[in-house]
């Protein structure tokens, strides 16, 4: 799938060096956040949760150098997991230990080297081997709610941001159906959410930005409203985000 000079690498996220300077620009460059704002040491706090927070890191390098990178940490459905727990309690009948989840904890392309399917392609190795159930995580990108979304829909997953279904083509949109892993997603989050289903997060972490949505598809620019009107609200003292849940269709 990575061809030519590029390599794909697999690492524990312990094992990654979050002060190589490479890393340290894709964390502060390769989101697209103004660099302007960032705290001077944005770089090493995102890149302690993409990285170090994560069981399982793929890296793409181009002739040695990181170019892009994909956290996750694979979730069995377990009671121990807060996840899986909150979401039997609203579906007892998702209980087969067989069933796995994956967090995302970050994607990130290099600035230079996006639209190139590269993201798409991590995506696409990590379901290949994993096969998940349930992917989700935490986001405020509308970039990563439309190429998560998309790619997805491929393997049969339906998405939702927030309380909103975000699904490509799919008509019409079914909000309810994506609550219940939802609010499970909330629980994992440790997040109370408001009744818009947003909640605020460290702008260490997550820059304060209002995201431009104007590009992306009618879905997205809808479930984005709660987002950016929070975000207007609170001004640059917080961050506001929500959940990105996928599920495979069949479970929903």
């Amino acid at each position: 799938m990575f061809k030519g000079e590029l390599s794909l690498d697999i690492y524990y996220g312990t094992q990654i060096d979050i002060r190589n300077p490479h890393i340290m620009e894709l964390m502060t460059d390769g989101y697209g956040f103004d660099t302007d704002k960032l705290s001077d040491d944005f770089g090493y706090w995102r890149a302690r949760k993409e990285y170090h927070l994560a069981q399982v890191v793929y890296i793409v390098k181009n002739n040695s150098v990181e170019i892009a990178t994909l956290g996750v940490n694979p979730r069995s459905n377990t009671t121990d997991d807060p996840f899986w727990k909150e979401l039997q309690l609203r579906r007892p009948d998702l209980s087969d230990p067989h069933f796995l989840a994956c967090y995302i904890q970050g994607i990130v392309v290099h600035r230079t080297l996006r639209k190139k399917g590269i993201g798409s392609d991590l995506l696409r190795t990590m379901i290949d081997y994993y096969q998940p159930q349930v992917i989700f995580g935490q986001t405020k990108t509308p970039q990563a709610v439309a190429i998560r979304s998309n790619v997805l829909r491929e393997f049969n997953y339906r998405s939702f941001y927030g309380f909103y279904e975000v699904t490509p083509g799919n008509q019409p949109l079914e909000d309810e159906k994506g609550y219940d892993f939802v609010y499970a997603a909330f629980v994992s989050e440790e997040k109370m959410p408001s009744e818009t289903g947003v909640y605020l997060v460290d702008p260490n972490i997550l820059p304060s930005y209002l995201p431009d949505v104007t590009p992306f598809s009618p879905q997205i620019q809808r479930a984005f409203v709660p987002v950016i009107e929070a975000q207007e609200k609170i001004g640059s003292l917080k961050s506001v985000a929500t959940v990105l849940v996928s599920v495979k269709d069949n479970l929903l």
